[in-house]
């Protein structure tokens, strides 16, 4: 973002999509700023959602301020944890009923463009528009194939269709966070050139290594396709302190 006044095309979610603002908190830390934020932005929205990382006390001043000034406008207001962790301490904040902001934190807390496009439907069914039809938050599992611009849960038997026969297998670990965020450039791209390589490129979304499910699937899909060559983007090791050596 380049500034918390940034409008943000919301296309995401089709026409049924409300007019979205984002601001990270991180330009919002002084009161003077904080101030001209609820002014200018907060006290014209119809809803607003705070994600907080680290809780109510990483922000006081800005969540007094945001709270009082949707009291005051009639917004709904939804103060949601920045991780996966319940926070029930910022439900004192929301104007919502509890149930609407555990959903929109679900919505976060999964993530990915599904997700995101379906909180903008959500978003704008509780602004009043009855016709918005909208699915609950679709949980992310621990570990998933992945090709670029497919937003399904995809098979061995899909990766295969993409591949070319003969051609040898690249497998591919990155996390699933990048698949959370929409951050996939980077992925993509790596994509593309093992492809122009004339590589068979086998990507595999993880949160861990470490993490069984993740180390499940990553057993079954490399047993079944035996990679040549294994390119992991993930940053830290797969053995733990003081435990023996993992090959």
């Amino acid at each position: 973002l380049k500034g918390p006044y940034d409008a943000v095309n919301a296309d995401a979610g089709g026409n049924d999509a409300p007019a979205l603002r984002l601001a990270s908190l991180l330009q919002l830390g002084h009161t003077l700023s904080i101030d001209l934020y609820v002014e200018k932005v907060i006290r014209s929205a119809k809803l607003v959602v705070v994600r907080m990382m680290g809780g109510a006390r990483y922000w006081p001043y800005g969540l007094e301020q945001a709270a009082q000034a949707c009291r005051e406008t009639g917004a709904l207001l939804a103060v949601v944890p920045g991780d996966d962790r319940p926070d029930p301490a910022l439900q004192e904040y929301c104007t919502v009923p509890p149930r609407v902001a555990h959903r929109l934190w679900r919505y976060c807390a999964e993530g990915g463009a599904g997700n995101f496009a379906q909180m903008l439907r959500y978003a704008a069914a509780l602004l009043g528009r009855d016709d918005v039809v909208w699915r609950e938050p679709a949980p992310m599992p621990p570990a998933a194939l992945y090709w670029p611009g497919e937003a399904t849960a995809l098979t061995m038997a899909d990766i295969r269709r993409r591949w070319k026969p003969g051609a040898p297998v690249a497998g591919l670990t990155f996390y699933r966070t990048h698949v959370q965020a929409g951050n996939l450039a980077a992925v993509d791209a790596l994509i593309d050139g093992l492809r122009r390589q004339g590589l068979n490129p086998l990507p595999v979304a993880v949160a861990s290594l470490k993490d069984p499910a993740a180390a499940g699937l990553l057993s079954l899909a490399f047993g079944e396709a035996r990679p040549d060559v294994i390119l992991n983007g993930t940053a830290f090791a797969v053995g733990r302190p003081g435990g023996a050596a993992e090959g």
